[in-house]
């Protein structure tokens, strides 16, 4: 079931997860409600790389909203897959996002 994600096939298989595949809501938001959040990170990522200043201002601040909110509808497992296929450590991710602050408290 998960061979096109190895990284997820080996947390699944080190926790004996293999029982609640099935049951396991791996994205907590429905086909339509991922369309726009991938055309919203998709259109971010042209203002970062636009030539108009006002628009990769805007984008810089768009890409922690994107995170937050796409970071808490994915399953922990998925997260770990995309770092993976990202090549990014979770330090990577810390250091990146190191100044987002999450009830008062710094991301880690």
């Amino acid at each position: 079931m998960f061979d096109k994600y190895p990284r997820a096939q080996e947390l699944i298989e080190k926790h004996n997860y293999e029982d609640s595949l099935l049951t396991t809501p791996w994205v907590r938001f429905d086909q339509e409600e991922a369309a726009i959040a991938l055309a919203k990170v998709i259109l971010t990522q042209k203002s970062l790389n636009s030539s108009a200043i006002h628009l990769r201002v805007a984008a810089k601040k768009q890409v922690d909203t994107d995170y937050l909110s796409l970071d808490n509808k994915l399953h922990v497992f998925a997260k770990e897959e995309a770092r993976s296929e990202l090549e990014l450590t979770n330090e990577d991710v810390t250091r990146i996002f190191s100044y987002i602050e999450i009830g008062g408290n710094r991301y880690r």
